[in-house]
């Protein structure tokens, strides 16, 4: 805005002493604030101890600039749309920082995020059913909400409750829930692998590993590895890049379209993703046989409008954890694993290596709510499913010394490209 501002005077072709003194404290100002937000986490909420009351004091002196310039322009004779504009953006600019910083709306949850050299302050809703009535329950006639993955446990109610399709909402409101017209039970097979540690030990990445590399070996490849953190998801890349002898993609290396357009063209490949390979990807065929998900995505609570709805649910009687966070790392499950059967023809495994589903008494709720189809421990099972596939025994010549991958931190290549990957099968 400073660098606009100049711009329009020098268009001008005449001097504004006030306008160059405007833009040069708003650039000392923007300076401060934004210093003031970094060297925190890289997302946090903006509550007291992070914000005092109105924001730090140099705050005051930038909304005073934003109105002066606004001022000053409005007494211009004949401004021109250039100047007008700037108008408009110095009093949006305004409104926004008083609303943010000094944190107004209580249904509003106030937070930052710092993304490499830019510092971002939103304001977002804490619960959008409100939102939702205002703007579309009220203007249309009809709506038509249409998912495969909306229900948990077989309701829809979770999904009701945050579209505020409960209450007085519910009175004309329908459901219905269809079975897939897949067939999962010969189509698709789940393992859930023994003797798998609880994610939060220290050596479940490595023991993730050798599963994911093991389940490989049957499945020649051909799979989605999805993650629910970057760390996991690179410190598994490394462990596996040597040891796979196929192309390995790792998130972040392409774009995703270059990264999906790569993966179907190399049948055999393996693809390492996180949070935005879980939905919206739609790879139909043999090249996407295996989808194998590392634990239960629960969002972590200190997220800011996770945090913000949690003490809303807390504070409301009810329970965070099964009202909440249950229920949504299902729907997510769901979309994660819906990646595997696109059509009546595909075929193939799914794998989820987090022993809570059997361990845990929330499990049961997540089982419940998957795909109907048959579930095995025993990893013959998935050699005896992929049995009736084309076997290439050249694909294995190359040693796997799967029990002796190298410490993390401790390999011998760190480097985050392909330049690890192996020939073509």
């Amino acid at each position: 805005m400073a660098r606009d501002i100049r711009r329009e005077v020098a268009a001008a072709k005449k001097k504004d002493e006030t306008l160059s003194k405007i833009s040069e404290g708003i650039l000392g100002d923007q300076e401060q604030l934004f210093g003031f937000f970094r060297g925190k986490d890289s997302r946090y909420r903006l509550k007291e101890k992070e914000l005092p009351e109105n924001g730090p004091p140099f705050v005051a002196k930038l909304i005073d600039r934003l109105t002066l310039l606004s001022a000053h322009i409005g007494a211009m004779k004949e401004p021109s749309e250039g100047f007008r504009a700037l108008s408009r953006r110095a009093e949006e600019l305004r409104q926004q920082l008083q609303e943010v910083l000094g944190r107004s709306d209580p249904k509003l949850v106030y937070w930052c995020e710092v993304r490499g050299k830019g510092v971002f302050l939103h304001a977002s809703p804490i619960d959008v059913s409100c939102e939702l009535r205002e703007q579309l329950y009220n203007r249309v006639k009809t709506a038509i909400f249409t998912s495969a993955t909306i229900s948990a446990q077989g309701s829809f109610r979770f999904f009701k409750e945050r579209m505020g399709l409960e209450g007085p909402m519910a009175d004309g409101t329908q459901e219905l829930m269809l079975d897939s017209p897949f067939q999962m039970e010969q189509q698709a097979l789940l393992y859930l692998p023994e003797r798998m540690p609880d994610p939060n030990q220290p050596d479940f990445v490595r023991r993730a590993a050798l599963e994911i590399a093991n389940i490989l070996k049957h499945t020649r490849g051909r799979a989605f590895l999805l993650f629910t953190s970057i760390k996991n998801m690179e410190e598994t890349y490394r462990l596996l890049k040597e040891h796979l002898p196929y192309n390995c993609f790792l998130q972040g290396e392409r774009p995703k379209s270059a990264l999906i357009k790569a993966f179907k063209e190399d049948i055999h490949s393996v693809l390492f993703a996180t949070a935005s390979f879980w939905e919206g990807v739609d790879v139909q065929g043999e090249a996407l046989s295996c989808v194998i998900v590392d634990r239960l995505p629960f969002s972590h609570p200190n997220e800011p409008i996770m945090e913000a709805r949690l003490e809303r649910i807390a504070a409301s009687g009810g329970s965070p954890f099964w009202d909440y966070q249950v229920p949504s790392a299902i729907i997510l499950l769901k979309q994660g694993l819906g990646r595997l059967i696109r059509t009546r023809q595909d075929r193939g495994l799914l794998a989820i290596l987090d022993p809570r589903l059997l361990t845990k008494n929330y499990g049961k709720a997540f089982l419940e709510s998957l795909p109907s189809c048959p579930v095995v421990r025993k990893e013959e099972a998935i050699e005896q499913f992929f049995a009736p596939l084309p076997w290439s025994p050249s694909l294995f010549n190359r040693s796997m010394n799967l029990h002796r991958l190298p410490e993390p931190g401790r390999e011998g290549n760190e480097g985050g490209s392909t330049g690890g990957r192996k020939p073509r099968p």
